[in-house]
């Protein structure tokens, strides 16, 4: 899901709309503009919440960051923010993927 959101923006110069997510004929990575490809075929289900319900999704209109996620085992949504500020993924046990950076999450480091 991250890679067909980064290519997205690469594509177009801005992230998909979190208004659209859900809805599969306005989603912009199912319909993307007519000289692109189909990036994926489906929004994945979140089967941690219900079982009709798509996993979840926000970007920040000022800055070039998203988030989507899945409430995980919990069934509890934790995430907060998709901004590069307010991005945050308290305890709990949601799967997320995101460019934003975080106090408790930052993708770019590693454990030794």
């Amino acid at each position: 899901m991250g890679k067909a959101i980064d290519i997205y923006y690469n594509q177009n110069n801005e992230y998909p709309s979190a208004v659209n997510w859900t809805s599969d004929a306005n989603n912009e990575l199912l319909n993307p503009p007519s000289d692109q490809k189909r990036l994926i075929n489906s929004i994945p289900l979140d089967t941690f919440n219900g079982t009709t319900n798509k996993i979840s999704y926000d970007m920040d209109t000022t800055t070039p960051t998203y988030v989507a996620w899945s409430y995980g085992p919990d069934n509890n949504d934790n995430i907060t923010g998709a901004g590069v500020d307010d991005f945050d993924a308290p305890e709990g046990d949601d799967i997320f993927v995101t460019n934003a950076k975080s106090k408790r999450y930052d993708p770019q480091l590693t454990l030794n």
